[in-house]
């Protein structure tokens, strides 16, 4: 089953159980989203999109499923760091910034 047909499965399941699992509104702060080849319920960047007013970063990652972190954590890590970039350039002396830099601090990095 390619991913397309795997999604457009999951879709009409989900909304066939009246479940809906995308926000009933825009977030509207800085976002990512990664999805993962072997999530129960994936998330495909085109129904994903509408959602987020700000979605800097879209990963599909090439591995991991529902437990990616466990599963996958440098890959996880790898992502939510370029993430992190993203967002801390868009405002470099935000709070994204300056939480980096009092951890760097404290870490002595």
């Amino acid at each position: 089953m390619s991913p397309s047909e795997f999604a457009l499965k999951n879709i009409f399941i989900i909304f066939d159980s009246n479940i809906l699992f995308f926000p009933s509104e825009i977030i509207k702060v800085p976002a990512g989203v990664t999805d993962t080849p072997h999530e129960v319920i994936q998330s495909p960047r085109p129904l994903v999109e509408p959602n987020y007013a700000q979605l800097l970063q879209y990963t599909d990652l090439p591995r991991g499923g529902h437990f990616q972190v466990f599963e996958e954590p440098k890959l996880v890590a790898d992502d939510l760091r370029q993430l992190v970039d993203k967002i801390r350039a868009q405002k470099p002396n935000g709070p994204i910034g300056k939480l980096i830099d009092g951890a760097k601090d404290r870490l002595g990095l």
